[in-house]
């Protein structure tokens, strides 16, 4: 059974010719709204006001949005919906507010008849929304539970040889090859810093930090990979900060196809593309 996907509400996809610092900012309030339950993680982070500069164009907006909602299928309803079954009168009145913002703008389209044509019956609704957005009723044809694919994700395998290489050494030689491995693992080395210890063999260091992070994983870029899509073409310095917060964020997830994402000549929607690519597709 497919899932149902979301497209862009108008509010969203209109951001596109817009220009101006506060006309992106009173755009993107308008987006989220629309958005409903769907304006969260990477989705939130394309449209925070707080990121949008004189720099921001709104085709980036709109790159960025497209790009967070390919993780934002649905397979079955949200729990906010599941939940009208059995309910009539006020009671399910007051619950299908929180159902058509958890659906967002999938609550829109086919599945908005299933909240303005006056069904009076949790059921009638539950039932016209899983008729509606195509997700049948839960069942696969032999009437075993459908059980909802399981996103992409990405695993830390490996420490960066930045690291690694600590594995032989000892005192002095350790404390000055620790910010290395710091570095290279960007935001991860804000976790295990009881690792960092070099009065300890650089082999007790190595064990600690794989014990810490192998097998860590991400089922989504970080914001700050996201948010490269929203950089003006032409750019640059805004771009080379994005692109280093961005490898900062994955840190020892940043694999060799990702990183020949991360280059200033390449178009900043491009980049988002090619790392949701090498990250979850070609190189996991």
């Amino acid at each position: 059974m497919p899932p149902a996907c979301p497209s862009l509400p108008l509010p969203c996809s209109g951001l596109l010719n817009v220009g101006g610092i506060f006309a992106l900012r009173s755009g993107a309030i308008a987006c989220a709204t629309a958005l409903g339950g769907l304006n969260v993680g990477s989705t939130a982070a394309c449209l925070n006001t707080n990121l949008i500069t004189s720099l921001t164009s709104g085709a980036g907006i709109v790159s960025c949005l497209k790009n967070s909602l390919l993780d934002r299928c649905i397979t079955a309803l949200p729990g906010a919906c599941a939940s009208l079954q059995g309910l009539v009168g006020n009671v399910l009145s007051t619950k299908l507010h929180a159902c058509t913002s958890a659906l967002g703008p999938l609550a829109t389209g086919t599945a908005a008849v299933c909240f303005n044509t006056g069904l009076t019956k949790g059921n009638d609704i539950v039932a016209c929304l899983l008729t509606n957005l195509a997700l049948g009723a839960g069942t696969d044809p032999s009437g075993n539970p459908c059980v909802p694919t399981q996103p992409p994700s990405l695993c830390v395998s490996e420490l960066p040889g930045a690291c690694l290489s600590l594995q032989e050494l000892n005192g002095p030689p350790l404390a000055e090859a620790i910010p290395g491995c710091q570095t290279a693992l960007g935001k991860f080395s804000e976790g295990p810093m009881q690792c960092f210890n070099a009065a300890t063999p650089g082999s007790t260091v190595v064990a600690c930090l794989q014990a810490a992070f192998i097998g860590v994983c991400i089922e989504v870029m970080p914001d700050s990979c996201t948010l490269i899509g929203q950089v003006a073409v032409g750019q640059l310095v805004e771009l080379q900060t994005r692109i280093s917060a961005c490898a900062n964020d994955l840190g020892p997830l940043l694999n060799a196809q990702a990183n020949v994402c991360l280059d200033t000549s390449t178009a900043p929607t491009d980049i988002v593309s090619c790392l949701s690519t090498a990250l979850f597709v070609g190189g996991g």
